[in-house]
């Protein structure tokens, strides 16, 4: 179980971090996504897409240990709110990450608010309220 858990802390860390720069590195001149820079040349188009399958591979890092973390953990109730934290939490990163939804741009004050309260819905969860491996095995 600690192992399990350890991977979906790095993995979480790994997801956050790499869809974040997915949006800054399609603008390395202003650093902003890449709505804000629309005349700028693509040059970072390669590391945007580099950083996008960083983020993809370790979304389901994620996903594969909160689902070994429920399966181990025995329970049905919190097994369904260990995979759903990291999947709400990370739905608010890739918004974050795309800018907004569709074509519905936001600005980055909300953007900022999601990026916190997607990492607090995964981490409050996992690190605080998801039950022990000594709970667990009651």
């Amino acid at each position: 179980m600690r192992t399990v858990r350890a991977a979906g802390h790095v993995g979480w860390w790994v997801f956050v971090v790499s869809a974040l720069f997915t949006c800054f590195a399609q603008s390395p001149v202003s650093g902003m996504p890449r709505r804000y820079a629309d005349y700028l040349p693509d040059d970072g188009f390669d590391e945007g897409n580099t950083f996008a399958m960083l983020m993809l591979a370790a979304a389901l890092v994620v996903l594969m240990a909160a689902v070994a973390e429920a399966i181990l953990g025995k329970r049905w109730e919190p097994g369904l709110l260990t995979i759903g934290a990291p999947i709400v939490g990370g739905a608010l990163i890739t918004v974050v990450a795309l800018g907004g939804i569709g074509d519905a741009r936001f600005s980055l004050w909300l953007l900022f608010a999601l990026t916190l309260l997607g990492v607090a819905i995964r981490e409050v969860w996992s690190r605080a309220l998801a039950p022990t491996r000594l709970e667990s095995a009651q």
